[in-house]
């Protein structure tokens, strides 16, 4: 083998090396990546848990659920407005505010909508068909917000998506 020869046998076997080299880093830097966005996600669910666990959520959901009463939006509104009562405004708005919270982590894609589903899916539910759905026409006008609880209300559809795909299983 003549030293041209030899050269281009050389500067392939180093190019070859490189290129190996790079697809390495390359994989490794994606499993980091991978890592590093599964131990977000993790904090941001603990997150998420600890403030449903909390006692001040805990206090507003059973005193949405099972205490606050109506018949419809004009009762509501009379009952629970916060110029009427801002204790109890401060329940539904704690509820409200956390479920469409979670609704944008969702649709934006920074939380697994299974950690969702795992976590509050039938509370999602509860909350919109008997509180949110009866009377969003009446809170958007009220509020001039066409867009009020809109995460609340794409959190519910896909937690019933998700139900229906659980009990054709």
């Amino acid at each position: 083998m003549d030293i041209q020869t030899a050269t281009i046998v050389v500067t392939g076997i180093g190019v070859l090396i490189a290129a190996v080299n790079q697809i390495y880093i390359s994989r490794q830097t994606n499993e980091q990546r991978e890592r590093e966005l599964e131990t977000r996600q993790a904090e941001l669910f603990t997150n998420i848990y600890n403030r449903w666990n909390s006692r001040e959520f805990i206090k507003a959901y059973g005193s949405v659920r099972y205490a606050y009463k109506w018949r419809d939006f004009d009762e509501f509104v009379e009952k629970y407005m916060p110029e009427k009562n801002v204790e109890e405004y401060a329940d539904f708005m704690t509820l409200g505010t956390f479920f469409e919270g979670l609704g944008v982590l969702v649709k934006k894609g920074l939380i697994d909508i299974g950690l969702v589903q795992d976590l509050v899916s039938e509370r999602i539910i509860w909350y919109y068909k008997n509180v949110v759905g009866p009377m969003i026409d009446g809170i958007r006008k009220l509020t001039n917000d066409p867009t009020q609880w809109d995460h609340v209300e794409y959190l519910y559809h896909e937690m019933r998506h998700r139900q229906r795909l659980t009990v054709r299983l």
